[in-house]
């Protein structure tokens, strides 16, 4: 594990720390073999308009690049704090982990491929320090290649989610899953960390991200602001496109698991049952909200004919 703060930096007070402004905000930088755009990306978190940062880069015993890329940061900014795994712990556990080492009143996850605006962390912070009732905060999405050219921007107008009462976020949740894949990178926004304290945080199967959404959803309110940019990257070595096999993927979120689930779509579906089961609902409440994951579950049929048909597909010679 390498853990320590780097030295010299510019602007440092008395305690030879760097004098900063406002609430710190927590970046949590999850990564695995990520050479190619992981100093593109910390440069644009260092960059922020916003300085009271601090950036944890967890580093999923990288065979690559990874630490040395790293390694420079630290010693150039100490606002950097980077862990390096013994071994690959999973993606989900290494997400979680990022989380577990903050300190900040508000946290973020970035990605080792994406690059944020400037202003990205200050204008989401704006929001959140303004308006109690929302819990996460994002800019518009522009999606970028490999080569960072712009691909297009988002395919729904707006994703924020401001309904006053838990089951109207929960529809529209919904309804923007629908819609397009734009509200599942809405986990990479700036999120109140005590109420993700509150949260079973990246549990270790497929997609459970969704499930943290749905749960953030329950204490409060999503707003995308207008001003500044999220880059999201999709290119062919992302983990969207190279862990298209659901038994890859499970292993990508828990290495260590001997039985993974084929079925993820039908399993996350149970999941959100029992969210809507559990949850502080009136039973009359609780029936509008099976109806709801039922009517999801038909909107979004293919997800679950896929599971089969992939399931049949690996006894095709």
């Amino acid at each position: 594990m390498v853990d320590q703060p780097a030295q010299g930096v510019d602007g440092a007070n008395s305690q030879g720390e760097p004098s900063r402004s406002g609430e710190l905000v927590s970046i949590g930088l999850p990564v695995y073999n990520g050479d190619r755009y992981l100093a593109e990306a910390i440069e644009s978190i260092l960059a922020q308009t916003h300085d009271n940062i601090e950036l944890i880069i967890c580093d999923n015993a990288s065979t690559d690049r990874t630490q040395e890329i790293c390694e420079q940061f630290q010693q150039r900014d100490q606002r950097v704090r980077y862990v390096r795994n013994a071994e690959n712990i999973g993606g989900n556990r290494n997400f979680r982990k990022t989380f577990e080492l903050s300190r900040g009143r508000y946290f973020k996850w970035a990605s080792h491929d994406d690059n944020l605006a400037p202003d990205f962390i200050a204008s989401c912070l704006a929001v959140l320090e303004r308006d109690g009732d929302v819990v996460l905060s994002l800019p518009p999405i522009v999606y970028i290649d490999q080569d960072g050219r712009q691909t297009g921007e988002q395919h729904v107008p707006d994703v924020s989610i401001e309904g006053d009462r838990y089951l109207d976020r929960i529809r529209r949740f919904f309804d923007l899953q629908v819609a397009s894949d734009d509200i599942v990178y809405a986990i990479f926004g700036v999120i109140r960390a005590d109420v993700l304290r509150q949260l079973d945080v990246w549990e270790p199967y497929v997609s459970s991200e969704e499930i943290l959404m749905l749960d953030l959803l329950q204490h409060g309110k999503l707003r995308q602001i207008r001003d500044s940019r999220f880059y999201f990257r999709l290119h062919p070595e992302s983990g969207f496109q190279k862990y298209r096999k659901p038994k890859d993927r499970a292993r990508w979120f828990d290495p260590s698991r001997k039985v993974v689930a084929v079925f993820p779509s039908w399993f996350l579906l149970r999941k959100y049952f029992g969210r809507i089961l559990s949850g502080p609902f009136t039973m009359a409440e609780k029936a509008r909200g099976v109806y709801l994951v039922l009517y999801r579950a038909i909107r979004l049929w293919r997800r679950y004919v896929g599971d089969i048909a992939k399931f049949l597909l690996q006894f095709v010679r």
